[in-house]
């Protein structure tokens, strides 16, 4: 269902229902929060295992049954993300360079900035990155 909405916002922003400034100001914070809330799908099936594993995993089937659902939620993770980040994508050519060097590229470099930074953190930070080349020249 996330996903469908964000596929809602992302062609009113395409086909520039709403004005630049308006998307900015009221759709960008949201989109930026939710890229930096959603965990890495190895983090979610971190937390699905420690949900399951208080409760004793007795039989087979539960086992499978916590494999499934961990599965299931990494992909959901993976669907939801990919979905902020086309939003993302879309919102970036209405945006101002020095909003972009102010605002964003901070939020984009901090989610691949260190050691301990899962693979789908990284992957998030190129995404973010490679969509806000091209608003930037070699000046900026």
């Amino acid at each position: 269902m996330q996903v469908a909405a964000v596929e809602a916002l992302t062609a009113v922003v395409e086909s520039q229902l709403v004005a630049g400034s308006d998307v900015v100001e009221l759709l960008l914070p949201s989109v930026l929060a939710n890229i930096n809330v959603v965990g890495s799908p190895d983090e979610v099936c971190m937390q699905v295992h420690l949900d399951t594993r208080s409760h004793t995993l007795q039989s087979k089937r539960l086992r499978a049954l916590y494999h499934t659902s961990c599965l299931m939620t990494v992909a959901c993770l993976v669907q939801v993300v990919n979905a902020w980040l086309k939003c993302f994508h879309a919102i970036v050519p209405l945006l101002d360079k020095t909003l972009i060097k102010a605002k964003i590229l901070p939020v984009a470099l901090a989610k691949g900035a260190n050691d301990e930074t899962s693979v789908q953190s990284r992957v998030i930070c190129c995404a973010m990155l490679g969509s806000m080349a091209a608003c930037l020249t070699k000046v900026s």
